[in-house]
Order: structure tokens, then sequence, then C-alpha cells
């Protein structure tokens, strides 16, 4: 019964001297950021200085000129709608950027291979793709949810760019 009694207090003292890793959470997990993050994440949620925007508002977002002529071809990004994007995240730090588009109708898919690591204090993940990296501060990060979070500045403005995943189930 003692040993019983030191075991709950020990969980207690655990539960209440734990700070949160992330500002969101969890409050409290045995899983490593690593084995929380490895996983497919679809993405749900993305806004730009808190305002929420739909996924196919981004190529609005663009400009005027959403016509590309490079390849002899006319075509205009307001003909995509975007479907699906995905993170995936592989435990030796490679992983994709996927999504899945409809072009006049059309189904397309695309991925890209990337590499991702954490930071030393695994608050922040860099994802690097075709020899860029961008890096982005882990908000929240559970077992089920992603958000992370990327501060830039663009023509002398401050933008602040969020997004929120869900981990799709694995099969």
């Amino acid at each position: 019964m003692k040993n019983y009694k030191i075991f709950i207090i020990a969980i207690v003292l655990i539960s209440l001297g734990a700070c949160k890793k992330y500002e969101e959470g969890p409050s409290f997990t045995l899983l490593s950021p690593s084995k929380r993050i490895t996983g497919t994440w679809d993405l749900k949620e993305t806004a730009i200085n808190d305002s929420i925007i739909n996924l196919n508002d981004i190529p609005s977002l663009l400009g005027s000129d959403t016509s590309l002529n490079s390849t002899g071809l006319d075509f205009d990004f307001g003909e995509i709608k975007i479907n699906k994007i995905n993170l995936i995240f592989e435990k030796d730090g490679e992983g994709e950027f996927a999504f899945n588009v409809s072009v006049m109708f059309y189904p397309f898919s695309w991925s890209e291979k990337l590499e991702w690591n954490f930071d030393e204090e695994k608050d922040n993940v860099s994802i690097t793709m075709q020899e860029e990296t961008q890096e982005f501060r882990i908000i929240k990060l559970t077992k089920k949810e992603l958000w992370l979070l990327k501060t830039e500045e663009i023509e002398n403005r401050i933008e602040t760019l969020s997004f929120k995943f869900d981990k799709v189930p694995k099969n």
C-alpha cells in the first residue's frame, strides 16, 4: 500500500510540475515530439495574420496576373480547386509535401520530397524542399493535431502564417 501512495504522489507532482512544451499543448504526454510528429498530416486550416483563408482563395492572393504563358499554354490559377494538402513526416527525417487539385474538373496529384528536423529544444521544425529551408514554430503537437506558425517580413510588413493539421489515421 505504501508503494501505491508514493506512485500516486509522484504522478500528481509530475502533472503539477510539468509545464507545457508548446503553447496549445499537450499538457502531458508520454510520447516524444518525434513520435508525435511522425505520420501523415492533413491541412485543415490556414490563416494569415489571424484571418482564416479558404485554401481555394490562395490563387487570388497571388495577385491579378494569375495566368502562366511561358509554356505557350494560357492557364488561369482561378481554374484550380485545391482538394487536399498533406505533410508526411517519416521518422528518419525525410517526408513529402503532397497535394491534390482539380484543374478544370480533371484531378491532379503532386508530391515533393522533403527533409525535416527539430531545433535543439524541439520548439521549431525546419522543412527543406527543393534546397529551400523554411522554419516553423510549433504551437501544438499532440498525437492528433499539429499547429505551425511562421512569421516573416514581406514588403516591410510582418506577416504571420498559421497552419492547422489533423493526423490521418493509419489504415
